[in-house]
C-alpha cells in the first residue's frame, strides 16, 4: 500500500497505463490509469465492492481506447491506492460525487460512465446528481438500489468500529480472495484459479486492508433508495447481466431495464458475477457503441 504523490501536471500529460493519484474537484484523491489519446471522448470505468482498478483487464482498456476513447479506470474511494476514509460515514452519493469531480478535472465534458456491481450503482447516481456530466451509461451486473445488495453481504458491518482488526498475511489474503471469487463464475465462463491467484498477489501488493471494503458495505447500506428517480435518466444506457449471477440476480437487471427509459438489456447466458476475459470483446463493443467517437 504505497503512498503515491498527487499528480500536479495537466491531466493530458498523465502517462498511459500507470497508477496516478489525482485530486478530484470535490477534493477526494483517486488513483486512476488512463489509456488512449487525451482529446478523445472520456469513458470512466468503475469497479465493484472492494475491487481495484486492475481487476478490469488492461487488454480491455487498450482495446476500448483503440476504438477512439480516452479510457480511465478508477480505484473507488477506500480501495487500491485511492483515498481512505477511516472513521468517516458516507454513502454512495459521495462516491458519485467523486466520479463527477474526476470528470470535471478532465475538462467537464459529458462522459460515458460504465460501472460494475457497486460501480454500476454509483454510475446511476452520477447520472441523477450530475446529468450535465453524463453522456451515456454502461450498467454491468448491477441493480437499481443498494439496500438489497448490502443485506446479501455477510460481511456488512453494523458500526464504523475499525480498531482491532488484524491485517491478514499475504497467503491468507490471497486464499480468501480466490475462495470468494471462484464460485462467482458462470458455467460457460468459469474463473481460472491460477489466474485468480496471480491477480490476488497483485491486489495484495496494492491494498490489503479489509476496513475499506467494510466501509463500502456501510455506504451501500446507508444509501436511500433511488430507483423511483431513474425515469429521469434519458442518456443512452446499456445493461449487461449474466443469467447465472448469484450475487445480483438477473431479476434486478430486468427491473433496472424497466425503470430506465429506452435502456437496452442484454443477457449473457452462462455468465456469473463478473466480467470474464473471454467476453471482454463483448463489453468493448457495448462500451464503444454507447457514444460514437467525435
Amino acid at each position: 500500500m504505497n503512498q503515491l504523490p498527487v499528480w500536479d501536471g495537466p491531466v493530458h500529460d498523465i502517462p498511459e497505463g500507470i497508477d496516478t493519484l489525482v485530486e478530484a474537484m470535490n477534493g477526494t484523491r483517486l488513483c486512476i490509469q488512463v489509456f488512449g489519446t487525451p482529446d478523445a471522448p472520456l469513458q470512466v470505468q468503475l469497479e465493484g465492492r472492494g475491487a481495484q482498478l486492475i481487476s478490469l483487464s488492461r487488454a480491455f482498456c487498450v482495446d476500448l481506447a483503440a476504438r477512439g476513447f480516452r479510457v480511465v479506470r478508477v480505484d473507488n474511494r477506500d480501495a487500491g491506492h485511492s483515498q481512505k476514509f477511516p472513521g468517516r460515514a458516507y454513502d454512495l452519493t459521495a462516491m458519485a460525487d467523486d466520479v463527477a469531480g474526476l470528470i470535471e478535472i478532465f475538462g467537464g465534458e459529458p462522459a460515458t460512465i460504465c460501472g460494475r456491481s457497486l460501480g454500476g450503482m454509483v454510475a446511476q447516481l452520477v447520472a441523477l446528481r450530475h446529468p450535465h456530466l453524463t453522456a451515456a451509461l454502461g450498467l454491468f451486473y448491477t441493480a437499481a438500489r443498494s439496500g438489497r445488495a448490502a443485506s446479501r453481504s455477510a460481511q456488512t458491518p453494523t458500526s464504523d468500529e475499525e480498531s482491532g482488526w488484524p491485517l491478514p498475511a499475504e497467503a491468507e489474503w490471497v486464499e480468501d480472495f480466490v475462495n470468494s471469487v471462484l464460485p462467482l463464475g458462470g458455467s460457460l465462463y468459469p474463473y481460472d484459479p491460477q489466474a485468480l491467484i496471480r491477480l490476488g498477489h497483485r491486489l495484495y501488493a496494492r491494498d490489503h486492508d479489509p476496513a475499506g471494503e467494510r466501509r463500502q458495505d456501510l455506504a451501500m447500506a446507508r444509501t436511500p433508495d433511488w430507483s423511483a428517480d431513474l425515469a429521469r435518466v434519458t442518456v443512452p444506457t446499456a445493461i449487461l447481466h449474466g443469467d447465472e449471477d448469484d450475487v445480483i440476480p438477473l431479476a434486478e437487471a430486468e427491473e433496472l431495464h424497466r425503470l430506465i427509459p429506452h435502456s437496452a438489456l442484454r443477457v449473457l447466458w452462462g455468465m456469473g458475477h463478473g466480467q470474464p476475459t473471454q467476453l471482454d470483446g463483448v463489453f468493448v463493443d457495448v462500451c464503444a457503441g454507447l457514444r460514437a467517437p467525435c
